[in-house]
């Protein structure tokens, strides 16, 4: 069977029911392609579309996914609404690159949502106490999780926490189905 391969703006489409990966565009601003990235509280210098960008350790400052003193629960967010609903299948979140500050901030825990009016979230996947042993600290490593939740959502809310007052990590995306 040949695929056909149609574009919406810079994402492959494929027939319905078909996967597609990295769903989000590697991003250079707040705003691009549709798309808004936003977050909770960052460190100075850092912005949320570092959340959204493959940082290869060849930039300064680092683009980073990088919070500010986090609340008394450890957590921070890095939100994104997309131009489409989409179904998400799969959620790939990579280690912050390797630098001087490797094995700081580790993500110990995380839960995806997903919201169709930016309010009421709910909860797509959970995953609790991360090991460090799951990251690697010489490259950026992507962790992956598959999603069995089969709603479509607009928008889409990591909320991750940390070990310490601090959580950084280099970027989320997801999989997903039209």
């Amino acid at each position: 069977m040949k695929i056909k391969k149609v574009y919406l703006g810079t994402h492959q489409i494929r027939p319905e029911h078909q996967e597609v990966t990295n769903y989000f565009p590697e991003m250079n601003s707040n705003t691009q392609d549709g798309f808004t990235a936003t977050a909770s509280t960052l460190y100075s210098g850092y912005y949320p579309y570092y959340a959204f960008y493959n940082y290869t350790g060849t930039t300064t400052p680092e683009r980073v996914f990088h919070s500010t003193q986090i609340n008394a629960w450890n957590t921070a967010y890095s939100m994104i609404q997309c131009p489409n609903s989409i179904q998400p299948t799969k959620i790939k979140i990579a280690s912050r690159v390797a630098d001087s500050r490797v094995n700081q901030r580790p993500i110990r825990a995380f839960t995806l949502q997903g919201s169709n009016d930016w309010t009421n979230f709910t909860d797509i996947i959970t995953q609790t106490w991360l090991q460090d042993s799951r990251w690697s600290y010489i490259t950026s490593n992507v962790l992956e999780w598959s999603i069995t939740n089969s709603s479509k959502y607009t928008y889409f809310k990591l909320v991750v926490t940390a070990n310490s007052n601090y959580v950084a990590f280099n970027y989320w995306n997801i999989d997903w189905i039209i």
